[in-house]
């Protein structure tokens, strides 16, 4: 124990040295996350420019017109992948709300009954996934609203036209066409929802969500190069043949260096979600919002402890500090472009977004977003923070063996 302590101490002394590189491991997040959020609020991509299909569900409880007239809309888009049954059931409202957090399921259109009395105007529900760029969700509200407005000019025709035929005697069939029309023609108002893990509610998703969490795993993963030339240097410059003579084992001078890294990710989480938090609406930007503390310290341990772990990967595979800073460097880059933190996974093309469950950034990302966007509880982020954990697995212990098999013939 006191060999821990004293290389961690000595760890802790040679990061205080460089105060300049210290504090630019919290400003350079700190820059993307402000300056992207300013740029990126509500503009991530249009459906027009879209060549995905996105799925949505359709719960029609309307036994007139209206319903098949709505579902043909949508299927006639182009954009849409329109389901009324899931895993072989009619869907219903809260299945359909299920199916939205648990599939990949975008929206539900809940497409009510016309109300007999005509007092009020039937509600239609749009509800969306709290993760889907606003200008999805702003292209299903304006077909449903286009529909509204057709089948309301339709209506106001019907009147007009009874009203002028009533002067004259009108045959028994069309009075009851005209009665037909007009009950099948939708009176209908939108009221949109968002679809979390407790309820259906509308909380807004803004780009605070996707650029606060999503730099901060950028930054949590690059200590990794930082950590690997940190501990490459040490076996270079000839400093690791004191701990080869000393009675401190080769794990606890590798845990010594790893543990003030991984106290500093933990720091670096805090300052980060403390701008989202506290910074965004002084600068006009909406507040992040944290709803699990569990969850998200779980998957922020998580996290960091996959990076720390690639850092040993990267000193273990590098011979010089200079060939450790290019290709951890690339790597981390493509990570994080790959993983869906320089271009929201909603952008990509399919075959990309399944390239994304191949790095810990898309995994990292996807348990983010569903504990601030949808609510999620710990329950729901541990396939995320399962598959991290594995990540972290495969580097520490390839690194590990690799970095054993080059102590040893120094």
């Amino acid at each position: 124990m006191k060999a821990f302590f004293g290389t961690f101490i000595k760890e802790i002394k040679l990061l205080t040295r460089d105060p300049a590189g210290l504090i630019l491991l919290f400003l350079m997040p700190s820059a993307f996350i402000i300056s992207l959020s300013l740029a990126l609020e509500g503009t991530f991509m249009t459906v027009e420019k879209s060549v995905n299909k996105y799925k949505i569900a359709v719960v029609n409880n309307n036994t007139g017109h209206d319903g098949k007239n709505i579902i043909d809309l949508f299927e006639k888009s182009g954009k849409l992948i329109v389901l009324t049954n899931f895993e072989k059931t009619l869907l219903s409202e809260e299945r359909a709300r299920r199916a939205i957090i648990d599939s990949d399921i975008i929206a539900a259109v809940i497409i009510p009954q016309l109300d007999k009395n005509r007092d009020r105007r039937a509600e239609i529900k749009l509800i969306i996934d709290p993760g889907l760029a606003n200008e999805v969700g702003s292209f299903l509200q304006y077909s449903l609203q286009q529909y509204i407005y057709i089948s309301e000019i339709a209506r106001l025709n019907i009147e007009k036209n009874m009203l002028q035929k009533s002067i004259y005697p009108q045959t028994v069939e069309y009075k009851a066409n005209l009665g037909t029309i007009a009950s099948n023609s939708g009176d209908f108002s939108i009221k949109k929802y968002y679809a979390l893990r407790e309820a259906t509610t509308d909380i807004i998703p803004t780009s605070v969500q996707q650029n606060v969490p999503g730099w901060t795993i950028f930054a949590l993963f690059w200590i990794a190069q930082i950590l690997g030339i940190n501990i490459l240097g040490e076996i270079t410059d000839g400093s690791f043949r004191r701990v080869k003579v000393s009675p401190t084992s080769e794990r606890i001078w590798l845990t010594g260096k790893i543990v003030p890294y991984f106290l500093i990710n933990l720091l670096q989480v805090l300052f980060l979600f403390a701008l989202g938090v506290y910074l965004m609406p002084k600068i006009g930007l909406p507040a992040l919002e944290i709803h699990n503390t569990g969850a998200l310290v779980i998957l922020t341990l998580a996290v960091s402890l996959c990076a720390i772990s690639l850092g040993v990967l990267f000193a273990a595979l590098s011979r010089s500090s200079f060939m450790l800073s290019s290709f951890s460097a690339m790597i981390l880059l493509l990570m994080s472009v790959l993983g869906g933190i320089m271009v929201p996974k909603f952008v990509m093309p399919p075959v990309m977004q399944d390239f994304s469950m191949w790095v810990p950034h898309g995994w990292a990302i996807d348990g983010y977003m569903n504990v601030l966007v949808k609510q999620s509880g710990i329950r729901d982020i541990l396939p995320a923070v399962y598959r991290l954990l594995i990540f972290s697995l495969l580097f520490f212990s390839a690194g590990y063996l690799a970095l054993k098999s080059k102590l040893g013939r120094i």
